[in-house]
């Protein structure tokens, strides 16, 4: 197997410079690097954290190159498909309006706003 391995180090100026953003060290092993999504990009956890993610803290945050790959192939096929789908910007919208009352209503499912280029740039 020639492959070369990618890794999250690797690709980090390029999902940085699409919004993405980067918070905790980068050990050998990557289990301290959390990333988040940008505000207009399909909702982590709805799009692929619930389904794929075992540990709690994996389901909302991108924290292994899997992770981040699985994550942009969804959404190019969420994009491809024109799936309508909640947006991250309007996952934190919807826990801060939760964390504010006890009345919390469901978030609403708006169109993607990532264009289907810019997640395959990605």
């Amino acid at each position: 197997d020639g492959a070369e391995r990618v890794s999250l180090e690797d690709v980090r100026p390029a999902i940085a410079a699409r919004g993405f953003t980067w918070t905790g060290s980068l050990p050998l092993n990557g289990t301290r690097c959390v990333i988040s999504v940008p505000p207009a990009w399909p909702c982590y956890l709805d799009a692929w954290g619930a389904d794929n993610s075992h540990a709690r803290g994996c389901k909302k945050y991108i924290r292994s190159m899997a992770s981040l790959v699985g994550y942009l192939e969804k959404c190019l096929e969420l994009a491809r498909d024109g799936v309508s789908v909640r947006l991250e910007g309007d996952t934190a919208a919807s826990d801060d309006e939760a964390n504010a009352s006890d009345d919390a209503t469901p978030p609403s499912v708006a169109p993607s706003q990532a264009d289907e280029a810019e997640i395959e740039q990605a």
